[in-house]
This record gives structure tokens, C-alpha cells and sequence, in this order.
């Protein structure tokens, strides 16, 4: 799957969320700097638009994913065959 369309699975995906998230797992990658966000007094903000760059990105290649992210990739190679 290449880049664009892996970003449209992504966004198709994510279009009933909020455009604003807030951080659960993603300590670590906001820690090392690998996602992007915005730090309000109270919680760090990611706007869905760099979510879904960051998994375009270095999310796409990690050694090491979660089983959340393998089934969130497995949901999007099935959608997109």
C-alpha cells in the first residue's frame, strides 16, 4: 500500500472522531518527539491531521507495534485489497 493511499484508509477510518485528541498510549512517541502536539496548561492536544501523518510516517515503521496498531493495520490492508 503506498503512502497516499494508506493516508485516505487512515482518514477514512478516523472520520468519526474528533479533529483534537488528547494522549492515552502515545506518551512515549510525544516523549521521543516522534508525534507532534500542542501542550495546554492541563494536557497535550494532537490534532488528528498529525496523527495521521505520524502513522504515515514513523508510525508505519515500527519494529515493535502494539496489538491495537496490528489491528488497526490488519483493518486497513483488509479494506483496501
Amino acid at each position: 500500500m503506498n503512502q497516499e493511499k494508506q493516508r485516505e484508509a487512515y482518514e477514512k477510518m478516523l472520520k468519526k472522531c474528533p479533529d483534537i485528541l488528547t494522549p492515552m498510549k502515545a506518551n512515549r512517541w510525544l516523549r521521543q518527539g516522534h508525534l507532534q502536539h500542542v501542550q495546554t496548561q492541563t494536557t497535550k492536544i494532537i490534532p488528528k491531521l498529525w496523527l495521521i501523518d505520524f502513522y504515515c510516517s514513523y508510525g508505519y515503521t515500527i519494529v515493535k507495534m502494539s496489538d491495537k496498531h496490528i489491528k488497526l493495520m490488519k483493518k486497513l490492508f483488509k479494506q483496501n485489497q
